[in-house]
């Protein structure tokens, strides 16, 4: 678990390219990081649960999750 959080935090710009995404859709600012950690933890849930069956890509699909948020 601990290696997949910081795959998404630090790793491939996971967390800088979605909050910039959001940004634009009109997200104000504070609200970015909390976003992106609930979305993070959908995306576990989903997971975990066999929802994401890979259809797109994981950053499309956290993107998608967060602006569902």
């Amino acid at each position: 678990m601990e290696r997949a959080m910081c795959f998404l935090y630090q790793e491939r710009g996971y967390k800088k390219e979605v909050t910039a995404w959001l940004g634009k859709q009109g997200v104000q600012e504070d609200q970015l990081d909390d976003l992106f950690q609930d979305g993070v933890r959908h995306l576990i849930i989903n997971i975990r649960k066999e929802q994401f069956r890979g259809d797109s890509a994981l950053k499309i699909y956290l993107s998608r999750i967060c602006t569902n948020l």
